[in-house]
Order: structure tokens, then sequence, then C-alpha cells
């Protein structure tokens, strides 16, 4: 695989991950997708200026995706966090229905890539005991509806190569981090 996206709630180690991706396959340029920002030029549509701000950044995203799963010189992308997520925060904390994200996803044919890896990092709420509230999170009690989301979307999106990951161990604790590398890297085997 050449190019990733990296998924889940927060605190699940996505940023360990990506480093651990890149110490073993080398430079990826990574995308860091945060919170939308409230831009005045989208001011006009009072109701929906940060989901027009979804919309363009996903889009962009899609774009530069397709760049680099063609053209065999460039190094490939590492995304923390997409428009998967979108699925989960928008509707939950922004207002309004994500949906627009698969329709995107139909509209760059995301089905036809063939190095890329939609990755998804899940917890075991059973059993898990790693999670910490450092107060960034979004919403701690929300934890097991935005997984649901997560998942839902996950299964939903047109991506072909996915991996869905556990971080937690048997104990409660975080699983080892190069045994989650080897098992993302497995992809496609």
């Amino acid at each position: 695989m050449k190019n990733f996206i990296i998924e889940g709630l927060d605190r699940l180690g996505k940023d360990l991950l990506i480093e651990n991706i890149q110490h073993r396959l080398g430079y990826k340029m990574v995308c860091h997708r945060s919170k939308p920002i409230m831009l005045e030029l989208y001011s006009h549509d009072k109701d929906n200026s940060l989901k027009t701000y979804q919309k363009e950044c996903f889009s962009n995203d899609m774009s530069l995706l397709w760049a680099a799963e063609n053209n065999f010189s460039l190094a490939g992308i590492i995304f923390n966090r997409s428009w998967i997520g979108e699925f989960v925060y928008g509707p939950i904390y922004r207002g309004y229905s994500a949906e627009y994200i698969f329709e995107l996803e139909h509209f760059y044919a995301l089905e036809k890539m063939r190095h890329t890896c939609l990755i998804l990092l899940t917890e075991d709420f059973g059993k898990s005991t790693h999670f910490v509230d450092d107060g960034l999170s979004f919403d701690v009690t929300k934890r097991q509806q935005e997984q649901n989301r997560f998942e839902h979307a996950f299964e939903r999106s047109r991506i072909p190569f996915k991996r869905k990951v556990c971080v937690t161990a048997k104990n409660g604790k975080f699983r080892n981090a190069q045994e989650i590398l080897n098992e993302v890297l497995s992809v496609g085997d």
C-alpha cells in the first residue's frame, strides 16, 4: 500500500501508527484533518458554512489521493482523519447530515483505488482501561456512539482495501504498537 487513511476515536494511537508506518515504509506526506473552520467566504450559507468547508476539504483530499494513487513518483499520502470522521461528527456535533461523503466517494470512484487502504482503529469497550480523558476529545460520554458511526461509515466506504484494527489488548491496555503496525501493513495479504 502506498496511501493510508487512518480513522478512529480520539486517543487510540493514530499519530503513533502514522509515525510507525513512516519508520517502516519511509516518507509519506501526512495530512491531518481537524475541526472545520468557519470561513468568511462561506458565510453566505449561514446554516451550512461548516458543511461547505468540509465538502471543499474532502473533495480536495480525494483529488490529492487520486494524484498519489496514479503517480508512482510520489511517495504517497497518509490522512490522519478524513471524510469518514465527518460521517461521525457532522450529525452529532455540527447538526447536519454527512451522507454527502458517500456521494463524493462515488463521484471520485474510490472503489477503483488499488494503492490506498482505509484503516479504522477501534477500542473494545468491554475490557479497555487504556483511555484517558485529556480534555481534548469532543464528548467522552459519546465514545461508543461515535465508534458505532465510524464502523458504519467504514463498512459503507467504497475504498476496496480496508482493515479494522482493535487497539485493546486482552488485559485491557493498549496492544503493542508493532503488533498493530504489522496488522495494518498486512492489508491485501
